[in-house]
């Protein structure tokens, strides 16, 4: 699969410009949201080959949120030299902060670690495949262009797709940015992750590896506690002051969320669709 047409697909079927029916666009983010967080996948997930392939889609987006998250943050809070003040302290702030925790947050063992690098350490001691990630990340790396190393990844299907709309929303104006990561991330993490948490069942849970998911519930409780206690209010505050000036701004970033939100699904029934 090809970065660049997939890119134009997405926005070829999802022009930016969104009509102004906000209330009918803010039910189906919410219709959308709850699908997402309540997928019959999570039910799903009761042995040990499960979750490792649940982990193996899933680690595209730990992965990406970043570079969404870092799309934001190039914005509000620019690195410039000489240096410059960012023209709304109150949003680079809030910016600054989610990504001081998502690079370099207190790991397992005390030690600081990037979100990323913790997921794909629990998907090592659950027995996941972490070739496709790790081989896309080294080329990167090497300055492989991300096209490139997205199509040499051997990622599956639905999880190129899912990095292409990311990337495609990247490319969109800071309003959708944003709504894409408050609406499609952040609101809907920690109810997702209580529900993967809750279908988990204990028996998979071993004590050595190969098998050991005690590294993924920690990523799974960390995010529970850490965007629903500060980073989701922290986002919803950059969403108003970001998303909410006009009619149209808030149409085109609800329309941003919609693009995500549809594309979480497919990746989770494409984890389902694995799994039969």
């Amino acid at each position: 699969m090809n970065l660049e047409s997939d890119l134009a697909t997405v926005r070829a079927h999802h022009p930016v410009r969104a009509p102004l029916d906000t209330d009918a666009l803010a039910k189906r983010v919410d219709e959308l949201g709850a699908q997402v967080c309540d997928h019959s996948v999570f039910d799903s997930l009761t042995s040990i080959r499960a979750v490792r392939v649940f982990m193996e889609h899933h680690v595209w987006a730990v992965w990406d949120f970043m570079s969404l998250l870092k799309s934001i943050q190039a914005e509000v809070a620019p690195v410039s030299l000489p240096w410059k003040p960012p023209a709304d302290p109150e949003s680079a702030r809030l910016i600054n902060e989610i990504v001081v925790c998502e690079e370099g947050d207190e790991g397992p063992d005390g030690r600081p670690v990037s979100h990323f690098q913790a997921y794909v350490q629990a998907m090592k001691a659950a027995g996941a495949a972490t070739f496709p990630i790790e081989h896309f990340t080294s080329a990167l790396d090497t300055d492989a262009s991300l096209t490139d190393a997205l199509a040499e990844s051997r990622a599956p299907a639905a999880a190129r797709a899912f990095v292409a709309t990311t990337f495609a929303v990247t490319r969109e104006a800071l309003h959708c940015r944003v709504a894409a990561f408050t609406l499609g991330r952040e609101e809907v993490i920690p109810r997702m992750f209580r529900n993967v948490i809750a279908g988990v069942a204990p028996s998979s849970v071993s004590d050595g590896s190969p098998g050991d998911l005690g590294g993924f519930l920690w990523y799974l409780d960390r995010h529970v506690s850490i965007d629903g206690d500060r980073h989701t209010p922290m986002a919803k505050r950059l969403y108003a002051r970001t998303c909410l000036r006009d009619e149209q701004v808030r149409a085109e970033s609800l329309g941003a969320a919609c693009r995500v939100l549809e594309r979480r699904l497919a990746l989770w029934d494409a984890v389902t669709e694995a799994l039969c």
